[in-house]
């Protein structure tokens, strides 16, 4: 049985319109807004700071950590252009790459703002908070408090994607009118911007780099990506093809390697490090050709066997 789409309202339906201390304070689980404000003063503290993959990682704790999982899940629910394919109930970065398959033989690229949530400001989310929740002075400063740590989007939050899009929307916005002049497909995932269509070509990415600069933000110097006619084109780690969506060799030979090295002769702790990893590759795989979804329940079945007691 199928789930129901997820619903969706607009945004001046959102319990964060206009809202009151008060209210904000009994959104947030807090009985009055002097117990909220005990939070505020306290959520610059409220982060673990760590390096991961390269990247410095801000991730809130305990009680921030929940008042981001409230008011990312109440962002969540507001309905956002089609073009957004991230942070939403129902997006994914395989839906994002199908957007672009009625396109695939046609030109593309694909771009990429740099460091996007550490350069989110905080001026640029309290604006939002202002503008389009018509929230008062006081109230999105206290919201703006509570999601940014040092003065933008903290890296490890799960609210800093839906956040990133509803504090530069009108960046966004401004970017899809100007493809949609051209009759160019435009989607967004997060900070990976795609656009496909006949006239997706340098003379328009260079028009997006100008408004991403406006916003005061910066397109990565080397991830923009053109791709030509009847070319295999690469959308958030999804092949575009002749054929429809494929699995990137890229991922293919990771799934191989880590088949190799299960093979071997490996310490117990590894093996079930791989396993996790490797059951999660195969089940993505699936995603996107059938014939990887027997592989997929094979290996599952195998590691249940051998789970099992004699």
């Amino acid at each position: 049985m199928s789930r129901p789409p997820p619903r969706f309202y607009p945004l001046e339906r959102s319990p964060l319109f206009k809202a009151s201390p008060k209210k904000l304070a009994h959104l947030l689980g807090y009985h009055t807004p002097e117990e909220l404000q005990q939070l505020v003063d306290s959520c610059q503290e409220s982060y673990a700071f760590f390096p991961m993959d390269g990247r410095d990682i801000q991730q809130p704790l305990r009680r921030l950590q929940k008042a981001h999982e409230t008011i990312g899940r109440l962002l969540g629910r507001i309905e956002a252009p089609s073009y957004l394919q991230s942070g939403l109930k129902g997006t994914s970065y395989r839906k994002n790459a199908e957007q672009h398959l009625p396109n695939g033989s046609a030109r593309m690229f694909t771009m990429d703002i740099q460091k996007f949530f550490p350069s989110a400001s905080y001026k640029y989310i309290w604006k939002a908070f202002i503008k389009a929740f018509h929230c008062d002075g006081d109230v999105a400063s206290i919201l703006t408090r509570i999601c940014v740590v040092h003065g933008h989007l903290p890296t490890g939050s799960s609210l800093s994607t839906i956040l990133s899009f509803h504090a530069y929307k009108p960046m966004f916005a401004r970017i899809n009118e100007v493809c949609a002049e051209r009759d160019v497909v435009f989607t967004c995932y997060v900070d990976d911007l795609t656009c496909s269509g006949e006239r997706a070509d340098r003379k328009l990415a260079a028009q997006l780099r100008r408004i991403i600069r406006h916003f005061g933000l910066t397109p990565h110097p080397k991830k923009t990506k053109f791709y030509k006619r009847n070319q295999t084109k690469v959308v958030t780690g999804v092949a575009i093809t002749s054929r429809g969506l494929r699995l990137p060799n890229s991922r293919r030979r990771a799934s191989h390697e880590d088949c190799l090295k299960l093979a071997g002769e490996i310490l117990a702790e590894e093996r079930l490090q791989l396993e996790n990893r490797l059951t999660g590759r195969l089940g993505e795989a699936a995603m996107f050709e059938n014939r990887f979804r027997k592989h997929s329940d094979a290996f599952q079945n195998r590691r249940k066997n051998r789970r099992s007691p004699v």
